[in-house]
């Protein structure tokens, strides 16, 4: 379990977060929504030390063994080991190196086994192919659907126990929208790892989340489970999000 206390964020004096608290259970996926502009990114963010210059970060992380200052968590060097998918898959990817030698280094990087036939086995995991050459394929020549599922591959191999997906449908249409958001599933049934899940759009969220945590101008407004919160949202900030999602797309199920 990662538990989080009080973080609380200014960048450039301007307040973004205000005393959040939530927690993390293992193998849970958590669905982190709100609005554009309400510090879901940036909470995230804070916890992984990829904040902009000019930010003052304070609260507490607990990561199952010991609790320390948020400014000094190091989620690559904790035993509960995290990974972030960017909204835009290309950030995530080298563009001047092939998708099999970008594989190979991140797993040297964390010390684990680099052998062709373990990258191979993650690639057809996630519906790729495995064979030479793909894997001497550089980024730029694949979709926009293959460029995220190689950016799971390329988290998962380094054997990570949080995988962070930070809206990470926004560039893609819906049917595959749903079956990225199947390919997670996947990830999270095969290897027992604990999924976040980020975005302004409630209905996706739900989609996959067992838990959703609603923030509105900085501040946790409701956490729940994700039926509850779709059913009879409390806070304002979730019941104009789960209203506008339903008028959208005309019902959630």
């Amino acid at each position: 379990m990662i538990e989080v206390k009080n973080l609380s964020l200014e960048i450039q004096k301007a307040p973004i977060l205000r005393g959040v608290n939530f927690t993390i259970e293992d193998h849970e996926i958590l669905g982190i929504v709100g609005p554009s502009g309400s510090g879901k990114s940036m909470t995230i963010k804070s916890l992984m030390g990829l904040l902009p210059e000019g930010s003052q970060v304070s609260g507490q992380v607990y990561d199952g063994k010991k609790e320390v200052d948020i400014g000094n968590f190091k989620p690559f060097e904790s035993d509960t080991r995290f990974c972030i998918l960017p909204q835009d898959s290309m950030n995530g990817l080298n563009p001047y190196e092939k998708l099999g030698k970008q594989m190979i280094k991140c797993r040297k990087m964390y010390g684990l086994s680099q052998d062709k036939a373990s990258v191979q086995e993650l690639f057809l995991e996630l519906g790729l192919p495995g064979d030479e050459e793909f894997l001497n394929r550089y980024p730029s020549s694949l979709s926009g659907g293959m460029r995220q599922r190689v950016a799971i591959a390329l988290c998962l191999a380094m054997e990570p126990k949080v995988l962070i997906a930070d809206e990470p449908t926004t560039s893609l249409d819906p049917i595959n929208q749903l079956k990225f958001l199947d390919h997670l599933r996947d990830v999270h049934k095969n290897h027992g790892t604990t999924l976040i899940v980020i975005s302004h759009n409630i209905a996706l969220v739900s989609y996959i989340a067992n838990r959703i945590l609603v923030l509105s101008q900085g501040q946790v407004v409701e956490e729940g489970d994700s039926r509850a919160i779709l059913d009879h949202p409390q806070a304002p900030a979730s019941k104009e999000i789960v209203y506008g999602a339903r008028e959208l797309y005309g019902g959630l199920e």
